[in-house]
């Protein structure tokens, strides 16, 4: 909202209350020069600069709930945290379907954009067009920065639909090792396709994405059984991200964006939905209408945030989403 700021936020009936809330938190300076977001400051140089300074303070204060710390790297590890979570992951193994560069002397397939080779018993089968089925490592430790990953044995999230994400907050990192693998032994049994990941730098704790599950259309009706298995470990805190769907204690749900525009291509839920937050409140006018707009124009249902306007509707527990 403006810095000035009586404002009154106008009627905008399809903004979801909770994006409501969010928009009195938020104070923005007239100078455009420095805003607050909830007890939290921010400076800038130039009034462009802003924009995205907002909205990384909205994804830490609305979204991931994780204290600001300037002089943490993102990709900071710890290996005992990895070696636990490690330990958790019941499988060794996720099946890719990669292209083929090379078949002798040694395969060279390309997995994530990256060529690497594989050996020749990991080939699973031979599909047509260059493709072939392997077994690719399934932990990935250092790809997302600050984050441990990890790809299901029957297969990962592969962006060609939907995908729908389950957060989980927990108070510290000793909660995580049990959570995670509990996590995955039901994901396991359900053999679905899914990816997984648990934030492995103990001095980002407590998170609302402490860990995060990715699952595509394959893997939606084992989403009861995650959250049930999840449930059953402690260490969990109460709220959940500002943007997401809560559907228990420190458990919430929400779809990946379908955002193709410049620059939001890449931006995880958090990210986007708290860049286009900022981009509402910065537009000038009546907030309530202009963060709606925003919203509609991303894609975005104002009126639940965590689902876009094509997300399907799936229940959990009696629950729509």
């Amino acid at each position: 909202m403006d810095g000035n700021s009586t404002a009154v936020l106008a009627d905008a009936p399809a903004l979801a209350p909770g994006l409501r809330s969010l928009i009195e938190a938020v104070d923005i300076a007239p100078d455009r020069l420095s805003a607050r977001v909830g007890g939290r400051t921010v400076e800038v140089d130039s009034p462009r600069a802003l924009w995205p300074a907002l909205g990384t303070a909205m994804y830490e204060v609305f979204h991931s709930g994780h204290q600001h710390d300037p002089g943490m790297r993102p990709g900071m590890r710890d290996p005992g945290l990895e070696r636990a979570l490690t330990a958790g992951v019941p499988h060794r193994f996720t099946t890719a379907l990669a292209k083929v560069h090379a078949s002798e002397p040694d395969w060279v397939v390309e997995l994530l954009d990256v060529r690497v080779k594989v050996p020749a018993d990991r080939v699973v089968a031979v599909e047509g067009d260059g493709l072939a089925v392997v077994r690719a490592d399934a932990i990935r430790p250092a790809l997302s920065p600050g984050f441990f990953l990890c790809d299901g044995s029957a297969g990962t999230v592969l962006g060609a639909g939907p995908i729908l994400r389950l957060y989980v907050h927990l108070a510290d990192p000793v909660f995580t090792p049990p959570a995670w693998a509990g996590a995955l032994t039901a994901l396991e049994e359900a053999k679905v396709p899914y990816r997984a990941k648990a934030f492995s730098n103990p001095a980002g704790y407590p998170r609302r994405d402490a860990m995060v599950f990715y699952l595509e259309e394959q893997g939606w009706p084992a989403l009861e059984s995650l959250v049930t298995a999840v449930s059953a470990f402690p260490g969990r805190l109460e709220d959940t991200s500002r943007f997401a769907r809560r559907v228990g204690p420190g458990l919430a749900v929400a779809w990946d964006p379908a955002d193709d525009r410049p620059g939001m291509r890449r931006l995880s839920f958090g990210e986007h939905r708290a860049r286009i937050l900022a981009q509402g409140l910065l537009a000038g006018g009546d907030p309530a209408g202009a963060v709606a707009g925003a919203f509609a124009a991303a894609g975005i249902d104002p009126g639940e945030p965590f689902r876009n306007r094509t997300s399907p509707r799936l229940r959990i527990g009696g629950v729509p989403l």
